[in-house]
């Protein structure tokens, strides 16, 4: 008898599967979500915090040069400590970071709850 006629194979239920895609397509939708949150409320938040245009801008710089400056350290990341946790670590990050953003009374408080939520959404 061959080794490969008693090998029991190895599949991956559909239903696992689908759950799987499920779940990681959720984050995905929630990052991109946090990501462009800023869109619908800069108006506000110009006016919340008393800043230009061009001040405003600084939140969605900040967050996208984080969230491009990770790409590789998540990388690295993810290989060593998997995807579940860093999906987990990811959702953690884009609340606290869009709680910071919330409660934020200054400008500098602002830049680091949209870097929070650039290193986040990575």
């Amino acid at each position: 008898m061959s080794v490969a006629a008693t090998a029991v194979p190895t599949v991956v239920p559909r239903r696992s599967a689908a759950l799987v895609w499920a779940v990681a397509l959720s984050a995905y939708m929630a990052a991109v979500f946090h990501r462009s949150s800023l869109g619908v409320t800069g108006v506000d938040a110009a006016h919340r915090f008393d800043i230009s245009a061009s001040t405003l801008a600084i939140f969605t710089v900040a967050q996208l040069a984080v969230y491009a400056a990770m790409q590789v350290p998540v990388g690295v990341l993810l290989d060593r400590f998997g995807s579940r946790r860093l999906l987990i670590a990811g959702g953690v990050l884009m609340v606290a970071g869009q709680l910071c953003f919330a409660v934020a009374t200054d400008v500098g408080l602002a830049v680091a709850a949209r870097v929070l939520v650039g290193l986040a959404t990575r």
